[in-house]
């Protein structure tokens, strides 16, 4: 559920009819014809007076029929005096959370706010396109209210409209550009939209204004990965690091893995090995490191690392086809091939692990388990002829056989 940012009465401002300087006829003050025991009736300003005095007392229900019989009263108030009256009323219903009819009483009132509060009951009501119109004729009446602006921008993106919520929120920001608060309101709706490149700017200019969060280094992190910029997306992982209370062993993965990509081999090795000292079974950062050992040449230190990741996680597929690469490269063509069915027994399907895994079987000399392999693999991926090519290398029939 989205939260609007309130624009209810916290402070509420009863108005007399005194302090106006309006004065009421003389048979109201009279008390008119009284209340047909000889007490004369009082008159409006006194209903008033007692509807202030009850809301004061945070004793709504009184002052909503005490303001409503001063409303009522013959002879009645004057316009000017009736429009103070039905204001009041409106702050009472709303004190009630009885929202329509303090839309009502607001629409009468002719106050400078009274739309701005028709708006907030609206919210109330769940009536987000009413509430989207009241705070749009506001601005008509007075386009520099900022915080309606802020505040349509946050319903317009409630409703779906994120083109509309951007343009109010540019506007804002051409009065207070340095709102880093702003600036990551505008990036959520150009990320929205998937504007990423404008939204990452939006999200760096919120951040060197001083809206250094951990969740706003993360997802500046994570936009630089998408558009395959990781060291830059290595920084702000760090700084991620830096102010997360007690960051995971996933969030040292994220900033070793784009360390990775940046292929910043040493600075990976760190965020990898503090990841497995925060979780000595994660099995993503022993695969990394297994990577990264194989890059470098260390085949035998590769297998000890995918061999413990497979440990902690068995239906890794990715270990288990890195696995079966190094046997291949090897020439260990039995242990390539059963590395490669392990890597299919979890779910695994591309066609890459399917043709090597041929190519082991058929270097291995098992002819009628390679035959099997590479129906196998036409079963899977039929449009591929590649296969096809690879009956060269099934192993000759023994003699005898048919």
């Amino acid at each position: 559920m989205r939260h609007y940012r309130h624009l209810g009465v916290t402070h509420v401002a009863l108005w007399t009819l005194a302090t106006l300087g309006m004065a009421l006829p003389a048979t109201a003050q009279r008390g008119g014809n009284g209340n047909g025991n000889g007490t004369p009736a009082p008159t409006p300003e006194e209903l008033v007076r007692s509807g202030n005095a009850a809301f004061d007392q945070q004793r709504y229900t009184a002052a909503a029929q005490l303001y409503q019989q001063a409303l009522e009263a013959t002879p009645g108030l004057p316009f000017d005096q009736t429009a103070v009256v039905y204001l009041n009323l409106a702050h009472t219903r709303y004190r009630l959370e009885q929202w329509q009819r303090a839309i009502d009483a607001y629409s009468r009132s002719n106050a400078d706010d009274a739309m701005q509060l028709i708006a907030q009951c609206h919210l109330q009501l769940g009536n987000a396109d009413e509430a989207s119109s009241a705070l749009r004729n506001v601005l008509v009446r007075f386009p520099d209210r900022a915080d309606v602006r802020e505040q349509l921008a946050q319903i317009e993106s409630s409703r779906g409209l994120h083109r509309e919520a951007i343009t109010l929120l540019r506007k804002l920001l051409e009065l207070r550009p340095n709102d880093a608060k702003l600036h990551r309101s505008l990036a959520r709706e150009l990320l929205t939209v998937d504007r990423l490149t404008e939204g990452l700017d939006a999200l760096e200019t919120s951040w060197r204004l001083g809206n250094r969060t951990a969740e706003v280094a993360r997802l500046i992190g994570d936009l630089y990965l998408q558009q395959d910029m990781p060291l830059e997306a290595a920084t702000y992982y760090r700084r991620y690091l830096s102010v997360a209370g007690d960051p995971s062993a996933e969030d040292h993965f994220r900033a070793g893995y784009a360390y990775y990509q940046g292929e910043e081999y040493r600075s990976a090795k760190e965020m990898f090995a503090e990841a497995i000292a925060r979780d000595p079974s994660y099995a993503r950062g022993l695969f990394y490191l297994g990577n990264i050992a194989a890059s470098e040449g260390d085949t035998e230190r590769a297998m000890t690392e995918y061999a413990a990741a497979l440990e902690h996680n068995p239906q890794l597929r990715d270990a288990h086809e890195a696995v079966a690469r190094l046997h291949l490269e090897q020439e260990r063509y039995p242990e390539a091939a059963q590395a490669y069915a392990s890597a299919l027994e979890t779910g695994a399907n591309s066609f890459s692990i399917h043709y090597n895994r041929v190519v082991a079987v058929a270097r291995s000399g098992e002819r009628a388990a390679a035959i099997a392999a590479l129906k196998e693999a036409l079963h899977a991926h039929p449009d591929r002829s590649e296969l096809l090519g690879l009956l060269a290398l099934l192993p000759d029939a023994p003699p005898g056989s048919r």
